[in-house]
C-alpha cells in the first residue's frame, strides 16, 4: 500500500488484546521465516517471458543467474555467506518491485476493473508469490543483522529451505510490543510465567490468575509412573506401556476417548499391537487430520489416535471421556529450531513440552459440567512436575500418582 501511495488503515492501537498468546512466539517466527524452493526459478522465468513480450521495462535478471543464487540460498551452510547471497537476493528483488509497479500502471491504463486479461491476472499472481518471498527475505535480513549471524537457524528439506531465527523475543519487541499501547496477553496455557516473559520479551508485566468454575475433582490427572518412553529406554518399555494402555481401554470400553500418540511411530505401533486396534480411527499424514476428526465425531464408542491432537479440538460431554498422553509430546528434535533453543535456552524446551500438556488436557473438557479422565502414561513426565512452576495449581491438585 505503502508503493502505491495509499493511506496505511493500521496505526499504532492503543489498546490490544492477544487472545491464545501461548502461540505469539511461533506465529511471529512463522510469518518472519523466509522460504524458498526449487519452483523459485520457474516463476521468475515466467515473470521475465511477460516483461519482455509486453516491454515493461528495459532491464531484467537472467534465468541462468535467478538459478544460481537459489541454488546457493538453498544449499549455503556458512551463516556470513549465507547473508551475502540474501543481499545479492534482495538487490534481484528490486528490478522486479519496478517491474511489478510499472505492470500496475499499464494495466490502469489499458483495462478497466474486471476486464485484465488472463494473462496479466496470472502474471500478478505470480508478481504477488514472488513479493511475498522477497518482502520476508528483506526483514529476515534487518532482523539477523540486528541479533548477529549466530541467530540463523537452517530448515534444509529435499526441495525447500527454510531460514528460522534463534530468538523471537527482539522479533516480538519490535513488531507487537512497540506497534500498541496497553496490551493484554490472554491464554489458559501460559506454562511457567517466568519463560513465557523471557521468551516473548513481556518486560514488565503484572500476572493475573483467573479462577474458573470447573469441578476437576470429576477430571483427575492419573499418572502412571512406570516406564520411560525416552529415547533410550522406549525399546524396551514400549511392550509395557501399551498393556497399561489396553487395561486403560478396557476400564472406559464403551466410551468415546482421544489418544496423543506423541508421534506417527508411536501411533503405528500402538495400532499393531494394542488389543483394542478395532477402536481405533487413525490417519497417516497432517492433512487426514480433518477426515479422521470428522468420522469420529459422526461414530461413537471409537477412539481417536494421533500425534497431532494437542490444539483445536472441541470433543465435549460423551464425545470424550478419557484422554491417554502415551508420550509425553516433547518437541521435536528432528526440528533444527527445536535443536538449536535447547542449546540455547536452558527451560525452554520443558516450557513448551508443559503447555503442550496443558493444551492436551483440555480437549476432553470444555465446560463447568463437562469432565474426563487424563492418564499420562510416560514416566519421563515426572521431570516436568518435579520442576516448580511448570504447571498452575488448578492442574498440580488434579495429579494422582500410580507407581
Amino acid at each position: 500500500m505503502q508503493e502505491q501511495d495509499r493511506e496505511i488503515p493500521f496505526p499504532i492501537r492503543d489498546f490490544v488484546f492477544f487472545d491464545e498468546a501461548h502461540k505469539v512466539d511461533s506465529i511471529v517466527q512463522s510469518h518472519f521465516s523466509p522460504r524458498i524452493d526449487v519452483s523459485t526459478p520457474k516463476l521468475f522465468k515466467e515473470v521475465n517471458k511477460f516483461i519482455q513480450k509486453h516491454g515493461l521495462q528495459a532491464a531484467w535478471v537472467s534465468d541462468n543467474r535467478i538459478e544460481d543464487i537459489v541454488d546457493r540460498l538453498m544449499r549455503e551452510d556458512d551463516h556470513q555467506e549465507l547473508m551475502r547471497h540474501i543481499s545479492e537476493f534482495r538487490g534481484i528483488a528490486v528490478v522486479y518491485r519496478k517491474a511489478r509497479t510499472a505492470a500496475l500502471k499499464v494495466s490502469k491504463l489499458q483495462y478497466r476493473t474486471g476486464d485484465v486479461p488472463k494473462e496479466w491476472q496470472t502474471f500478478f499472481g505470480r508478481m504477488d508469490r514472488l513479493k511475498d518471498i522477497w518482502c520476508k527475505f528483506d526483514d529476515y535480513h534487518d532482523i539477523i543483522k540486528e541479533l548477529g549471524n549466530d541467530a540463523i537457524v537452517i530448515n534444509r528439506k529435499e526441495t525447500e529451505t527454510q531460514f528460522l531465527c534463534l530468538e523471537e523475543a527482539m522479533m516480538i519487541d519490535k513488531f507487537l510490543q512497540k506497534k500498541s499501547g496497553f496490551k493484554v496477553f490472554m491464554s489458559a496455557t501460559l506454562g511457567d510465567i517466568k519463560s513465557f516473559a523471557k521468551h516473548t520479551s513481556m518486560g514488565n508485566a503484572r500476572v493475573i490468575r483467573m479462577s474458573n468454575n470447573f469441578d476437576y475433582k470429576k477430571s483427575p490427572i492419573v499418572f502412571v509412573n512406570r516406564h520411560k518412553l525416552s529415547f533410550r529406554e522406549r525399546e524396551q518399555n514400549l511392550p509395557h506401556v501399551v498393556k497399561t494402555l489396553d487395561k486403560i481401554l478396557e476400564k472406559h470400553k464403551g466410551q468415546s476417548g482421544i489418544i496423543h500418540a506423541g508421534s506417527y511411530d508411536f501411533m503405528n505401533f500402538i495400532n499393531q499391537h494394542s488389543k483394542h486396534k478395532f477402536s481405533f480411527i487413525t490417519y497417516d499424514m497432517a492433512k487426514e487430520r480433518g477426515g479422521a476428526i470428522d468420522l469420529f465425531n459422526k461414530t461413537e464408542g471409537k477412539i481417536l489416535l494421533g500425534p497431532s491432537l494437542l490444539e483445536g479440538l472441541d470433543l465435549k460431554d460423551d464425545k470424550s471421556r478419557f484422554q491417554i498422553f502415551f508420550k509425553v509430546p516433547y518437541p521435536s528434535l528432528g526440528d533444527p529450531l527445536v535443536k538449536a533453543k535447547m542449546k540455547t535456552f536452558p527451560g525452554w524446551y520443558d516450557w513448551k513440552t508443559g503447555i503442550a500438556i496443558q493444551q492436551g488436557a483440555g480437549r476432553s473438557i470444555r465446560s463447568k459440567d463437562d469432565w474426563a479422565v487424563t492418564y499420562i502414561l510416560d514416566a519421563c513426565f515426572r521431570s516436568l512436575i518435579n520442576k516448580k512452576g511448570s504447571f498452575p495449581p488448578s492442574f498440580e491438585e488434579r495429579i494422582k500418582t500410580i507407581y
